[in-house]
């Protein structure tokens, strides 16, 4: 289910999540294609991951700080928290700090590993 194109049925499994699990929801690759900082109001979310495309770039590019920096603010005004992806160098994390995200994920942070050692 893609969560903005099927909005009814999105927002009950939402809320289930929320009141009968106690779970957390995070809205995936915020700034980039549907998942924007518009879609936050509509969708009882508690984080804002922000898309490694822009912490990818954001230290050598003047527009996507920019890009960060807002979904950072705008995040903190609705009282969510924000998730940066790829994080990938100590500059960048440094960086992220001090413009206020909350957390940080990527190679630098941490390597995926497997959860369950996959059947044969």
């Amino acid at each position: 289910m893609i969560a903005d194109q099927d909005m009814e049925d999105a927002t009950v499994l939402m809320r289930r999540l929320k009141q009968e699990l106690g779970c957390q929801l995070p809205l995936d690759d915020t700034g980039v294609g549907s998942s924007n900082l518009a879609t936050m109001p509509k969708f009882n979310v508690d984080y804002m991951k922000i898309d490694g495309s822009y912490i990818r770039n954001f230290l050598a590019g003047y527009y996507s700080e920019l890009v960060v920096r807002f979904i950072a603010e705008a995040t903190k005004l609705e009282g969510k928290q924000t998730v940066a992806e790829f994080v990938e160098t100590p500059d960048q994390l440094e960086r992220l700090r001090k413009m206020g995200v909350d957390y940080g994920q990527g190679y630098l942070l941490g390597k995926p590993n497997l959860l369950f050692k996959p059947a044969k």
